[in-house]
């Protein structure tokens, strides 16, 4: 019999703790590991790429200001999809190994955008947005 149990809280490894006392006799193997990301966060996410994106476009940073990639006189517009594969997903590979956002757990994605927001704002003066939570809406009203 395999049996999953999400513990987020104080409470919950009490529980569980309770449980295994209760059936010591029969046995246990545990595995630990981190939850996945949640649609929740994935939105978060994306909405935080959103928002350094125009926030990045609105200080007058293209693409090639910030980075230099780009040769020639125009400069291209951050958008969600080039924040995400230009700044976030090099952090991501080069913090956890994983290539897709769907591998990450509960705690890398704010972990990541801290580290990208933190570096962003050393070089261009810009404040990167904080991590949308239900309490703040990333700056969106």
């Amino acid at each position: 019999m395999t049996e999953t149990r999400k513990l987020k809280t104080e409470a919950d490894v009490h529980e569980l703790a309770e449980t295994l006392i209760a059936r010591l006799g029969e046995g246990w193997q545990i595995e630990f590991g981190r939850l996945s990301i949640t649609q929740t966060q994935n939105n978060s996410l994306h909405r935080w790429l959103d928002e350094l994106a125009k926030r990045l476009n609105d200080a007058g940073l293209g693409v090639r200001g910030l980075l230099k990639l780009l040769d020639g006189t125009f400069e291209v517009p951050w958008s969600t999809s080039s924040t995400k594969e230009i700044l976030y997903r090099p952090a991501m590979e080069a913090m956890t190994g994983k290539t897709s956002t769907t591998d990450l757990d509960t705690v890398e994605p704010s972990d990541i955008c801290q580290k990208v927001g933190k570096r962003v704002s050393e070089v261009t003066g810009i404040t990167a947005p904080p991590w949308p939570d239900r309490f703040n809406n990333c700056g969106r009203e």
